[in-house]
């Protein structure tokens, strides 16, 4: 699943539950659901995705928690906060000016 796909779930309240790897695309899906608290739907192996699906799938009242607290989630977490981000990367392009002013 891709970047805009799963943010665009997890604001529509679907549970997405992902396996990390070792690459940056599969690392994205660690990232954004653990800025989101969603942390518990990250498995890091075959079995454990599964396992992790399986309980999602059984478990319709943590489906609807899920449904009813992700929006409002995402749209508070680090990922949706343009602002700190724009800060933060003003901040650090100012710091490779300078150093590279100085070199």
């Amino acid at each position: 699943m891709g970047t805009t796909t799963l943010c665009e779930s997890l604001l529509l309240g679907v549970p997405i539950v992902t396996r990390a790897g070792e690459q940056h695309v599969s690392r994205v899906g660690l990232s954004l659901l653990t800025h989101a608290g969603c942390g518990e739907l990250v498995a890091d192996s075959a079995d454990s995705y599964v396992r992790i699906a399986t309980e999602l799938a059984r478990d319709a009242t943590r489906r609807a928690r899920h449904h009813e607290t992700l929006r409002e989630r995402m749209l508070a977490s680090a990922v949706c906060d343009g602002a700190s981000f724009a800060a933060d990367f003003a901040k650090l392009v100012s710091n490779v000016w300078r150093e590279r002013a100085v070199s």
